[in-house]
C-alpha cells in the first residue's frame, strides 16, 4: 500500500461517519451538504475519497468550498450538515455556542 492510498484510506475512515451521521439532518434525501474552506477543496483529498464514500453510502455529497468564517456561518444558518475548517479559536466559539453540536478534529 502506497503512502497516498493509506493517506486516502484514513481520510475516508474519518470522513465515513462524520457524513452518515449528518445524512438524518439534510433536505433533500440522499444529498448531504458540507461546508468546507478552499484550501481543503483545492488539496484535492475530497476528489480522492468523496466517490467511494458515495458509492458505499447511496449519498451525495455537496460541497461548498468557501472560507472558514462563511462556513461556521452556514453551519449556524442551518444550509449545511457539516463543516471542514481551520480556524481552531472560531471552531472553539461555534462549539461554545450550540452553533457547533458535534466536533472532531480529523487533522492537524
Amino acid at each position: 500500500m502506497t503512502p497516498g492510498s493509506r493517506a486516502r484510506r484514513l481520510a475516508l475512515a474519518l470522513v465515513f461517519p462524520l457524513c452518515v451521521g449528518m445524512w438524518a439532518c439534510q433536505p433533500r434525501p440522499g444529498t448531504v451538504r458540507v461546508a468546507t474552506t478552499t484550501s481543503v477543496e483545492n488539496s484535492g483529498l475530497l476528489a480522492a475519497i468523496l466517490p467511494a464514500f458515495e458509492r458505499r453510502s447511496h449519498m451525495k455529497v455537496e460541497i461548498l468550498p468557501v472560507g472558514s468564517g462563511q462556513a461556521l456561518g452556514l453551519l449556524k444558518r442551518g444550509d449545511v450538515a457539516a463543516g471542514l475548517t481551520h480556524d481552531p479559536a472560531a471552531e472553539a466559539s461555534a462549539l461554545a455556542a450550540g452553533i457547533i453540536t458535534s466536533y472532531r478534529k480529523i487533522m492537524f
